[in-house]
């Protein structure tokens, strides 16, 4: 083999399906710089071991799969969606968030249901991808049942989260040990200290104290802010909402780097179609900071979260106008706000209890939405807050899940998953070289429908991308340079099916 190919394949070596590989590969072919070739090899290898920090997304789908909900990761750096798993005897996943301990890297979530139970605690396992319920809630007067949103995993250990079915019996507050496998009623919610705590997620602050809100309950039975000490196992009401300062919070609160506490109510305020607000953990002190209107935005439901570049982030609904997701933005420095309504319209979706995480490495914030898309059932995006431009990335379909619903984890766990390539699979691509516009067939792809072929320069920049609705399609690069170009062919569950290249030459 000439060495100049043991270089380029060395460069593929250390980007495992990246396309930098194709970068090296060009300049040894081009030039034949032995040495040049081997040294940016190393030089990148070096960087990306060092600086570059590779992150995968998590989420779960509430319905979809065999009709128990879904378990899926997202590769921002190769754009690859992978269904991994149907939740097994859990089901409805709703407003769930997976939350992972970073040493043994298990990853826990809650679900509404699973065969006769009325809710589970579950283990995934993205080493092996198993899941595994370590608890199914059955007796509801002592433990409570239908868990809906995600569990806190907290400084000592131990899961904390709540339960819902008010009307039934009690919500309680519990917490669970993964090393004794034991869980664990705390209290029960009893309307004066708060009720029906349906997708308010847990926080630890800084105070090591937990922080969290209720739908309803309270003084004037519009929802609390509560407080609860893991130490002397005593909860405390420290906010009544009373709609002048919001109502009905249907969401999580988050702590920022000034230390204040932040979050939505669905209603209330001077429109009563939501507010914005932060609570300070140390004065008392709770300060409406915007009242939605329902013009640009109203009724957020999701939880805020903080980027890097300090601002405040949440996906709200504009109801009044198209119906589709708008991110608020709010910054605790100068006070400004801004709504920035998401540019996709119907492609888009709408936005229920879902939330933004922001990918360290790209500096990107990603989210899903449980409607819209391509189909009508959810949508996984971008959206990029120096740029302000939001991108669909994965349209979810029924049979690998869709209604995404919660916040996505961000994990350096690799995703495991088999492949899902056959012997059935054939690409073929004329006329190569070709003048910018050629055919290519897919023989067997009804088997994988609906796939889609992206195409790249050499520089790894995406520049076509095309579903795949028929064995034979037309594809026209007549606006690119000429030069080599290469393909991926995806499935829809985000498996690579095959790739190749292509020569454009006028």
């Amino acid at each position: 083999m000439p060495i100049k190919h043991i270089f380029s394949k060395c460069c593929i070596s250390f980007f495992p399906g990246k396309w930098e590989a194709f970068v090296i590969h060009r300049i040894s072919y081009i030039y034949g710089m032995k040495k040049v070739s081997l040294l940016l090899c190393l030089l990148f290898s070096i960087l990306y071991s060092v600086s570059g920090q590779h992150y995968y997304l998590y989420g779960l789908n509430a319905e979809g799969g065999h009709n128990q909900g879904t378990l899926y990761s997202y590769d921002p750096i190769n754009f690859r969606y992978t269904y991994l798993n149907d939740l097994g005897n859990s089901s409805g996943p709703y407003g769930g968030t997976l939350v992972q301990d970073t040493i043994s890297e298990y990853m826990y979530g809650l679900t509404v249901g699973g065969n006769s139970f009325a809710g589970t605690l579950f283990r995934y396992d993205p080493i092996n991808n198993i899941d595994t319920i370590l608890f199914g809630f059955t007796s509801c007067y002592i433990t409570g049942a239908t868990p809906y949103g995600s569990p806190l995993l907290a400084k000592n250990g131990k899961l904390y989260a709540m339960n819902n079915n008010a009307s039934v019996c009690h919500s309680a507050f519990f917490s669970f040990d993964p090393s004794t496998d034991v869980l664990t009623p705390l209290f029960y919610f009893d309307t004066a200290n708060g009720n029906n705590p349906i997708y308010c997620q847990l926080i630890q602050a800084t105070d090591s104290m937990i922080y969290g809100m209720t739908l309803e309950g309270g003084t004037k039975n519009m929802g609390v802010l509560f407080r609860y000490n893991p130490y002397t196992n005593k909860d405390t009401v420290l906010l009544n909402f009373d709609s002048t300062n919001g109502r009905l919070p249907y969401s999580g609160l988050i702590q920022a780097n000034n230390s204040l506490l932040y979050g939505f109510a669905v209603a209330g305020g001077k429109y009563d179609q939501g507010v914005f607000f932060s609570y300070d953990i140390q004065t008392y002190k709770d300060s409406v900071i915007y009242q939605f209107n329902g013009v640009s935005a109203g009724y957020p439901t999701g939880d805020a979260y903080q980027a890097s570049n300090g601002k405040i982030y949440g996906l709200v609904p504009n109801n009044v106008g198209n119906g589709y997701a708008t991110v608020f933005s709010y910054d605790p420095v100068s006070g400004k706000d801004t709504i920035i309504q998401l540019t996709h319209g119907e492609a888009f979706g709408f936005n229920n209890n879902n939330d933004l995480v922001q990918d360290p490495e790209n500096g990107l914030l990603y989210g899903t939405t449980p409607l819209g898309g391509d189909s009508g059932t959810g949508c996984l995006f971008s959206f990029d807050p120096v740029t302000l431009k939001d991108t669909v990335l994965v349209n979810f379909h029924i049979s690998t899940g869709y209604k995404p619903d919660g916040r996505l984890l961000v994990s350096k766990t690799i995703p495991n998953a088999v492949p899902q390539i056959t012997n059935t699979t054939n690409f073929k691509l004329f006329p190569n070289p070709n003048k910018g516009i050629f055919t290519f067939e897919f023989v067997g792809a009804q088997n994988f429908m609906p796939a889609t072929i992206e195409i790249y320069n050499v520089l790894g920049q995406k520049v076509e991308s095309e579903k795949l609705k028929v064995e034979s399609e037309e594809i026209d690069l007549s606006g690119q340079p000429n030069g080599v170009y290469f393909y991926r062919v995806v499935a829809e569950n985000g498996n690579l099916l095959g790739e190749g290249k292509v020569v454009v030459e006028r």
